[in-house]
This record gives structure tokens, C-alpha cells and sequence, in this order.
């Protein structure tokens, strides 16, 4: 796991206007995947889930459900248990329950669920609330630190629904709240050490997403990234985050010099 900076003495809690938007971009996945029932006759192997556990979590309401009584059905969802019609009516409670809090599945695997639901096929207005909803999250994950899950599942999940990433990372680059930096120097320091030891970015995923992956590496790569991480330091130099940003810098230094080894 990551060595995230001191959360005691260096924290940031998020704007109340980022977390209102955030608030109604869920509400609005809500809205617009509501006119998917719950069909507690989901076809389904036992293997997954039987039909009795399957009943009583359609049983339950949506708003209810937490991430334990929902771990089982993610996993096998939906090529084991249910169909593409089934996950859209628990969506809005899996991304708020599992995006919102610390996710006991990694975020990866519960993004990557969209491309097995060919969620680009999915009616118009469900794209946008779908979009609009991880913009919001990604905006909502930059302006805190701590945030509920890594930085790097989070960008890695990201990566398995979009296929570029640029935005992203243009707006984290373009993101000066200190906040961004923490994860910043967080995600240099646990890629660079992942480099040291002969591999790239820390998720195991990226190798399902080796465009994307490149989009990342490079961009952590990037001479703009030691200079912000300078910057942090020279702004924070006697506090948590401007120690972590040197200590970031250093390693990514080391990574870059190993890049250029093997390249060479």
C-alpha cells in the first residue's frame, strides 16, 4: 500500500461546492437508472449466488445496501449472475457505496465492470450520467487528502472506462490545492519504487489497459511533474507535505534515470 503523508498533521478536507456537485451527480444516476427494476428472478449459476441470497438482496432497498451485501453480486455480475438490466439497477448504490467510501473491491475491477456491460451502447442520457458522475469523482478525489481509496486504483480505474486519460491528468496537473500534491507525491512514490523494481505503475491492472497505461507513465515522466513537486516543496518545506514531496521527488528522480537505462 501506498505510505500516504501523516494524515494527523497534514489533511485537507474537501470544498463544500465540489462535494455538492458530487452529491448531485449521484442523485442523478439515481433518476436516470430508476427504471430498472430489481428482478429477484435474475438468471444466475449457484456457484455466484443462489437464488435465495439473490431474493433477499433485491428484497432490500437500493438506498440500503452496503458494500458487504454487495461484494458477491459485483464479483460474478454480469456474465454469472444477472444481466446488463440487473447491474443498472444496482449501479447508482454500488458507485455510492464503493466509490464514496473505502472499497473493499478494488476500483479497477468494479470500473472495469462497464466495459463488460458495453456501457458505450448504453441510451444516450445514461452515458452523460455515467460521465458526468467520475468527472465529478475525479474533481471530488483531487481537492481532498486524504481521499477513501488510492490514487493510483482510482486513475487505473478511470482508465478502464475512458480511453484517454489526458483529461484527467491535464486537470490534476492544472489542480494547485494542496491536496492534488499529497496525491501526487503519492503516486510518484509508489511508481517510482514499482520502476525500481523493474515494472511501471503499481495496479496490476494497467496491463488490461496498456494505452492508457502509457498516457500515465509518461505523463508522471514528464519534467512538469518534478517541477511541481519542487514547487510543493519549496512552498511546504518545513510541513508533512513538503517533506513527502522531496522524498517523492527523489525516487522519481531515480525512477527517471532507470527509465533512461533501459531505454538505453
Amino acid at each position: 500500500m501506498t505510505e500516504e503523508l501523516p494524515h494527523q498533521e497534514f489533511q485537507q478536507p474537501v470544498d463544500a461546492a465540489i462535494a455538492t456537485e458530487l452529491t448531485r451527480r449521484a442523485e442523478q444516476l439515481y433518476d436516470v437508472f430508476s427504471r430498472y427494476p430489481a428482478r429477484p428472478g435474475m438468471p444466475h449459476c449457484n456457484h455466484g449466488m443462489n437464488a435465495e441470497e439473490i431474493h433477499g438482496l433485491c428484497e432490500r432497498p437500493l438506498r440500503g445496501l452496503n458494500q458487504s451485501q454487495l461484494h458477491r453480486y459485483i464479483w460474478h455480475a454480469p456474465e454469472v449472475i444477472g444481466e446488463v438490466v440487473d447491474f443498472k439497477h444496482f449501479l447508482p448504490r454500488i458507485i455510492e457505496a464503493f466509490f464514496l467510501e473505502d472499497s473493499e473491491i478494488g476500483l479497477e475491477v468494479l470500473c472495469g465492470k462497464f466495459a463488460e456491460c458495453d456501457w458505450t451502447k448504453w441510451p444516450l442520457p445514461e452515458q452523460e450520467a455515467v460521465v458526468a458522475f467520475l468527472k465529478a469523482w475525479w474533481r471530488w478525489t483531487l481537492a481532498q487528502y486524504p481521499s477513501p481509496n488510492e490514487i493510483d486504483g482510482i486513475l487505473c480505474g478511470l482508465a478502464c472506462v475512458f480511453d484517454d486519460l489526458n483529461p484527467f491528468l491535464t486537470e490534476w496537473r492544472e489542480t494547485q490545492a494542496d491536496s492534488a500534491l499529497g496525491h501526487l507525491a503519492d503516486f510518484a512514490t509508489t511508481s517510482a519504487q514499482m520502476i525500481l523494481m523493474g515494472g511501471l505503475l503499481p495496479s496490476p491492472w494497467w496491463d488490461e489497459r496498456p494505452d492508457q497505461l502509457a498516457q500515465a507513465f509518461w505523463w508522471l515522466m514528464d519534467p512538469a511533474t518534478n517541477r511541481a513537486l519542487e514547487q510543493a516543496f519549496s512552498h511546504h518545506a518545513d510541513q508533512p507535505l513538503g517533506e513527502a514531496a522531496s522524498k517523492a521527488l527523489q525516487q522519481l528522480e531515480y525512477a527517471q534515470e532507470e527509465i533512461r537505462g533501459r531505454s538505453g
